[in-house]
């Protein structure tokens, strides 16, 4: 099911992101194949429930929107993790002025996957509780 689907991504999402705080030299390589997985896997999920639910004629439309939203989504969360670098290095400038520029770079990009997890479950709970509220509207408009 749907939800079945996406609980178990969110699991595999949530433990792979808090796979990518530890950088485990060597091992540190599955949770980036992890990342991957789970990339295609929401793609695939994506795909698939909005084919079953789209008729043939809007399904081009509807996929395009799709990757419309794919994008635009990765393009703010890029904003948003590059404000988070910055944010991180001026913090930790101001507290080691004796490190060199690239060992602050070093450590913000470091430090900057701590706030992936929690980042993680507040936006996953906002989209659940948003979701829910929508289709409780829907089913009760019915």
């Amino acid at each position: 099911s749907p939800a079945q689907n996406c609980g178990w991504l969110a699991l595999l999402t949530i433990v792979t992101l808090l796979g990518l705080t530890g950088f485990i030299p060597y091992l540190g390589i599955i949770p980036i194949a992890m990342v991957m997985i789970g990339l295609m896997l929401t793609a695939f999920f994506t795909s698939h429930y909005l084919n079953e639910i789209t008729s043939s004629e809007q399904r081009a439309t509807v996929l395009s929107f799709k990757g419309l939203a794919f994008n635009l989504a990765y393009g703010i969360i890029g904003l948003l993790f590059a404000w988070l670098i910055i944010y991180l290095r001026a913090d930790l400038s101001g507290a080691h002025p004796d490190w060199s520029g690239q060992l602050l770079e070093n450590q913000a990009f470091k430090d900057s996957f701590l706030w992936m997890p929690g980042y993680f479950l507040v936006l996953g709970a906002a989209i659940a509780l948003y979701s829910a509220r929508i289709l409780n509207k829907t089913k009760a408009s019915k």
